[in-house]
C-alpha cells in the first residue's frame, strides 16, 4: 500500500472521530412552533449549548468567559443565576 493511501485513510479516520466528538449523540427536534430548537444546553458541559440548523443539525456554541447556558431563559447567564442541569454549577468552571 502506498504512503498516500495510508495518509488519506488516516485523515478520513481522524475526520470522522473529530466530527463525532463535536456533535451530541442526539438529533434536533422541532419546537411548538414547528421550527428547529435554537438553544439546547449540553448535559455535560454547562458552558456549551447547541443551536439547530434548518436541516435539524446541532451546532455547538460556547458561552463566553465563565457564563453558563441557562436552560430556562435560553441565554448565557452568570453561574450563580443560571438554571442548569443537575451537577453543573460553580464546581464545573
Amino acid at each position: 500500500m502506498s504512503g498516500w493511501v495510508i495518509c488519506f485513510t488516516l485523515f478520513l479516520a481522524l475526520t470522522a472521530v473529530s466530527a463525532v466528538a463535536k456533535n451530541p449523540a442526539w438529533t434536533c427536534w422541532a419546537n411548538t412552533q414547528g421550527v428547529p430548537e435554537d438553544f439546547i444546553p449540553d448535559t455535560d458541559d454547562c458552558s456549551v449549548y447547541y443551536v439547530c440548523t434548518e436541516q435539524y443539525v446541532p451546532v455547538e456554541h460556547q458561552c463566553p468567559n465563565i457564563l453558563l447556558a441557562d436552560m430556562n431563559l435560553e441565554i448565557c447567564q452568570w453561574p450563580q443565576l443560571a438554571y442548569t442541569y443537575p451537577g453543573c454549577g460553580s464546581d464545573s468552571w
